[in-house]
């Protein structure tokens, strides 16, 4: 607090704590033996300065004043230089300030960025850390409506089965069942593995990308509808129905649904009118924002080797060791035990 009494003015001075370079400035005036509150405002305080300068210059006939003069001069000379310094300081706190709040906003922006991604961009939101996150690249698609008398809306997968159908599903998916990665990989994955019980790969760890057991599953379902082509009737020849060829399409068909659900495409279908006859029918035949299968497919094949014997395991001492007719599989009989109430016919399906 600063007081000073110029003309029979009492004025007294605060300075503000907050550092935002104002004064708070109080006065009481006496007049007639009393003395009466005038109203507080706020100034800067280099005008604060010029003001009690006037004041004082107001009393300048006296030595009193002079000296006051001086005084105050010297003070405002000193405090435009601190004003100039705390100025500097308050631009370098916005500049630091300002600066994080860019990089943090950019971080954010790319973390819970929206949009799709696009052609050549890889994403990582879809999936936790794979070792194929690298080959992910996006394109556009059609895909093909498949439906109706009109071929020419078939895909090359479609249509009633032959040798060159049937080796375009096996080529899709077959060697990308089983594929090696090193130690550093592998450790960056959520779902932990085994070692690859193969020999010269033992310090590898084996893995396969779920699109490939998919594309099994779902050939699986299309054989089933051609039991003797494929050999792989689920009935048997009293009629019942086969546990063990039931349970598989039945998980087949459990795991392409939960697949479908965890992708959600939601590539927006929309609808034609047909006037001749007066329905309307969903647009198939639309654009998917899509990841490159091929290029995905490419990766996995390159680095494929065969599980001939799943039997076998590395050991903690690095050594692998073949379990084959050793031990049961506990988990297998589980599997494909005929239940109990299991008692279906062929006349229910």
């Amino acid at each position: 607090m600063t007081d000073i009494t110029v003309n029979g003015i009492e004025r007294h001075a605060v300075r503000d704590t907050t550092n935002t370079g104002y004064l708070y400035v109080m006065h009481k005036t006496k007049m007639l033996g009393r003395t009466t509150a005038v109203p507080t405002w706020v100034a800067s305080h280099n005008a604060y300065m010029s003001w009690l300068l006037q004041l004082a210059s107001d009393d300048n006939h006296s030595n009193d004043g002079l000296e006051k003069i001086g005084f105050l001069r010297e003070v405002k000379r000193r405090s435009s230089r601190y004003d100039f310094s705390r100025g500097l300081c308050s631009l370098k706190t916005f500049a630091n300030v300002f600066s994080w709040i860019l990089v943090t906003g950019l971080t954010l922006a790319l973390i819970y960025r929206p949009e799709s991604p696009g052609p050549g961009c890889a994403d990582f939101g879809l999936s936790r850390y794979s070792p194929a996150y690298n080959e992910i690249e996006y394109h556009d698609v059609v895909f093909k409506r498949g439906f109706g008398a009109h071929k020419d809306t078939y895909s090359q997968f479609q249509g009633w089965p032959t040798d060159e159908i049937d080796q375009l599903w096996d080529e899709s998916y077959e060697n990308g069942f089983s594929m090696h990665i090193d130690s550093a990989t592998h450790d960056r994955l959520y779902n932990k593995t085994m070692h690859f019980p193969v020999h010269g790969y033992e310090s590898t760890y084996v893995v396969g990308l779920d699109v490939f057991h998919q594309l099994h599953c779902l050939n699986r379902i299309r054989k089933a509808f051609y039991p003797r082509r494929y050999n792989n009737s689920m009935i048997n020849p009293d009629g019942t129905i086969d546990w063990a060829k039931w349970m598989h399409i039945n998980h087949c068909i459990e795991s392409i649904r939960q697949s479908i659900t965890c992708s959600s495409d939601v590539t927006a279908n929309g609808f034609d009118w047909f006037p001749q006859t007066h329905y309307m029918r969903p647009r198939l035949d639309t654009v998917h924002r899509c990841r490159n299968f091929s290029r995905i497919k490419e990766f996995a094949f390159e680095r494929f080797v065969p599980l001939n014997n799943l039997q076998s395991n590395v050991e903690a001492d690095g050594k692998l060791v073949d379990y084959t007719g050793v031990f049961p599989d506990p988990e297998a009989q589980e599997n494909w035990l005929i239940p109990s109430d299991w008692h279906h016919t062929v006349d229910e399906i």
